[in-house]
């Protein structure tokens, strides 16, 4: 019973004010349809009684003021009148039952919204380092399947809520009409459903373990299959796929039914202690205590209490079984809405303080990667101006994708600080820093939308702009004669039918058409050919002298066209000054290198 509580107060945690009313509304309403049950079983005494024996109403001192004031003269005005009652109890406890049930259905769909919502956010507003760290598909699967199992879990714990009103009321209701008989069942119950909880409870919460663990499992088989779809069709390798989705899908699916034949096993147990019972005290009450014309109204009652007891008593188990058999989803739910809000991504003031006019300053800046005992970037001291065409040469791993991400603030230094401006690169002028930069990266990101909506990346754009921007990075023939001038047409998904060249002037164009004072090209024109590349970075050396661009490449012609390179190896900077002093050095190191290579 902890856990229900424990999970509870989690929830009620994270929950919206209004949500929370919301919630509080539904107690009351809740209780009122337990009382209206109740209501609806104390009729069924008089109203089988007067059926079956006229005698025992007539002796009945409170049914008898009723019926005077009713003013009610014959045993069939008796049964009309109680069966009207009993009609309208049942129906108006029905009717209240069913708006609890779409209430609380309506609430716990709001209630996986607000979370969903709060879980999406704070999961794109993490640090980029922890982007950079996590798996996708871990991400994935806790943002879409178990948001979906802790509504449903929310969902199970308000139905068991209303059960256990109901159970209570209706308990409370039979032990006053017949305190023994209600003693046995309410203590046959507690036990039989204590033993089955005993026994399953390791085996629920095992299976759902399993159950979870297989579904992150799959939709990471399949992130990878539909990833490296080349080379599953080039290598053959269907088989291999198929095999392991085969093992963990039937796994999870066999999983599933044995945790559904735990789930409804009490239900059917507990129906055939609970008929035997009620057999046994009719026998009682018709043989021992010659009693017959008791039989049918007691009869009548219980039968009827079981239709309220063994369904909500039911729903309580389900909820329990919900709950044990979904921790891993629950929790995994509790650590994205747990997440701490990062300040950096609040909305930027509307006063923008920061515009770049003078230089961008690295004072000893290191950094060191989480559980990495080597330093990605060692000490590095420079300075770049506004307006310089600065390159970045090194090796695989000498750390120019991890300058590149401290430049535009994704990372922040281990050691020492970045200035723009003379002022401190973090907090808000971080965000401000981030407004003003465009990258480019090597691998592009197309949307499935249009193109036009790709470059603008926004539904509202001006095509104006988006032709201007498509001649400078020359995809005017995409533009119109690829797309037939329809740039609305949708792209496919992250772009499978156009080239790693015409994703890379899209994104090129992207960053024309955001028109921004530094342009980052992150290895942005790796696939193009040597004409287009010198085509595109002369238009834009050209768009604007005031434009600070900064390119990793390592095309030595196209270096050729900077100010300033920024040369990197092992780590830490090697060389920044003119292009054509570094290029003569780098050109030398790289001819030695072959001639090593050769003679080795």
């Amino acid at each position: 019973m902890n856990i229900f509580f424990f999970y509870l107060n989690q929830f009620v945690n994270h929950l919206p004010r209004a949500r929370l009313f919301q919630l509080l509304t539904a107690l009351p309403l809740i209780i009122v349809g337990s009382f209206l049950e109740v209501f609806s079983l104390a009729l069924v005494v008089p109203f089988l009684t007067s059926i079956s024996s006229e005698e025992i109403i007539i002796s009945n001192s409170s049914l008898n003021s009723f019926i005077s004031w009713l003013n009610i003269s014959t045993n069939d005005e008796i049964i009309i009148i109680l069966g009207i009652l009993f009609v309208s109890a049942v129906i108006l406890s029905g009717v209240t039952r069913l708006y609890i049930i779409w209430f609380s259905n309506l609430l716990s769909a709001n209630i996986g919204h607000d979370m969903s919502i709060q879980a999406y956010e704070n999961t794109l507003k993490k640090p980029f380092i922890e982007h950079k760290l996590s798996n996708s598909g871990d991400v994935i699967a806790a943002i879409i399947t178990h948001i979906h199992i802790t509504v449903l879990v929310i969902n199970s714990l308000l139905t068991a809520a209303s059960s256990f009103f109901t159970v209570l009321a209706v308990g409370i209701g039979l032990a006053i009409i017949n305190p023994i008989e209600t003693s046995i069942i309410a203590v046959t119950l507690f036990l039989s459903y204590l033993l089955i909880t005993r026994i399953f409870n390791k085996r629920v919460e095992y299976y759902g373990n399993i159950i979870a663990e297989n579904k992150n499992k799959k939709i990471k088989l399949i992130q990878e299959s539909l990833g490296g779809i080349r080379d599953v069709l080039m290598n053959n390798r269907f088989k291999d796929y198929v095999e392991s989705y085969n093992i963990l899908d039937y796994q999870e699916r066999n999983l599933l039914a044995k945790l559904t034949f735990l789930n409804r096993t009490p239900r059917v147990l507990v129906e055939i202690i609970f008929i035997s019972i009620l057999i046994i005290a009719g026998l009682i009450i018709a043989v021992v205590f010659q009693e017959k014309q008791l039989l049918i109204p007691t009869l009548g009652l219980f039968a009827l209490a079981s239709q309220k007891l063994l369904p909500n008593t039911q729903n309580i188990f389900n909820a329990w079984v919900t709950v044990r058999s979904s921790k891993v989803q629950i929790d995994e739910t509790l650590k994205l809405l747990n997440q701490p809000a990062y300040s950096n991504f609040n909305a930027l003031s509307s006063h923008q303080n920061l515009v770049f006019q003078d230089c961008i300053e690295f004072n000893c800046v290191s950094y060191q990667y989480p559980n990495n005992p080597h330093e990605s970037l060692a000490d590095i001291n420079l300075k770049i101006y506004r307006g310089d065409k600065i390159g970045i040469i090194g090796t695989t791993g000498s750390g120019k994708s991890t300058f590149i991400d401290l430049l535009i603030a994704l990372l922040e230094p281990s050691k020492g600080s970045i200035m723009i401006d003379g002022q401190i690169l973090a907090g808000e002028i971080s965000r401000q820093w981030q407004s003003l930069i465009s990258h480019v990266p090597q691998e592009i990101f197309l949307f499935n939308k249009s193109l036009a909506e790709n470059i603008s990346l926004s539904k509202i754009y001006d095509y104006e702009k988006i032709r201007d921007a498509a001649e400078k990075s020359l995809i005017t023939s995409l533009l119109e004669d690829c797309l037939g001038e329809n740039v609305h047409k949708t792209l496919t998904e992250r772009g499978s039918n156009l080239s790693g060249g015409q994703k890379q002037r899209i994104g090129i164009a992207r960053a024309i058409y955001q028109n921004k004072p530094i342009l980052i090209l992150d290895e942005a024109t790796s696939a193009l050919d040597l004409y287009t590349e010198e085509s595109i970075l002369t238009a834009l050396r050209e768009s604007s002298v005031k434009l600070t661009i900064i390119m990793i490449s390592h095309n030595l012609r196209t270096l050729e066209m900077c100010d300033k390179i920024i040369w990197l190896e092992d780590s830490k900077l090697v060389g920044y000054s003119d292009s054509k002093v570094i290029l003569s050095k780098y050109k030398e190191k790289i001819a030695k290198f072959r001639s090593f290579n050769k003679t080795s």
